[in-house]
């Protein structure tokens, strides 16, 4: 199995209505963010062997993290369906169970993206567990992409109907997945509601839309894709962190 790992700082200032702020008069608050570069065809079909191997993904962030900057992360991201890619899991259960321990012995959030298996249907979601393994909040993707070569959407996973912000210690957070970056409005949606950073786990490595969207909204986004790279954008639309294949930095 092979990750690329990032840990940085990230200086947050609280946001207003408008996508034009002045933060002047506000402190930064110094936030750990750990994402990941990995693909889920490296990981294991075997569930209990997948979760392990994302276990053990998220036990060499915090290491990083604890190496370079004295202390576990804030908050780690991962990439896009990679608990679930095809068949869709309930989350209570192994998966629960899994995460829920990694949060807990790391004191950190941890946003994790699968095909969630919910009142009878499938959603491509993004489960944020707190600090202490409980569930904050979870985003259902609200663009689903039709599948190459088929009539549904994604496989038939049902569409999200709300983008949410969820109240984190460090700030205000939101999410959005993979094709949610073609729609404006949703991202916006975010900035109203005052959004200090947006975890974007995706299949695309694009790079262009998010820093158009970091700087037209003024918070940070943190990308999390299988392949290519893993950005860091800071509200100027400015790459202020990046991994790349063959270069894992800190």
């Amino acid at each position: 199995m092979r990750a690329l790992l990032m840990v940085l700082i990230a200086a947050l200032a609280a946001q207003g209505q408008s996508a034009t702020r002045s933060t002047a008069e506000l402190l930064p608050r110094k936030v750990i963010v750990g994402t990941v570069m990995l693909s889920p065809s490296r990981l294991s079909k075997d569930l209990k062997t997948r979760l392990a191997e994302l276990g053990q993904t998220i036990d060499r962030v915090a290491a990083q993290s604890r190496k370079q900057y004295g202390r576990n992360p804030d908050l780690v991201v991962l990439p896009e369906t990679i608990v679930a890619p095809v068949d869709a899991l309930p989350f209570a259960g192994p998966v629960e169970t899994a995460f829920a321990a990694m949060a807990r012995e790391y004191h950190s959030y941890v946003v994790v993206p699968m095909m969630l298996a919910e009142d009878g249907r499938k959603f491509n979601a993004a489960i944020l567990l707190d600090r202490q393994g409980k569930v904050a909040g979870i985003y259902r993707k609200v663009h689903i992409a039709v599948t190459t070569g088929s009539d549904s959407l994604e496989d038939g996973t049902t569409p999200g109907k709300s983008v949410p912000v969820f109240e984190c210690d460090f700030g205000k957070l939101g999410i959005q997945i993979c094709f949610d970056m073609e729609y404006d409005y949703g991202w916006r949606d975010l900035a109203r509601q005052g959004a200090d950073l947006v975890v974007w786990p995706s299949a695309s490595p694009q790079t262009g839309m998010p820093a158009a969207r970091a700087r037209r909204y003024g918070y940070y986004i943190v990308s999390s894709p299988p392949r290519n790279n893993a950005s860091v954008f800071e509200p100027t639309g400015k790459i202020t962190a990046q991994i790349q294949i063959g270069r894992a930095h800190v």
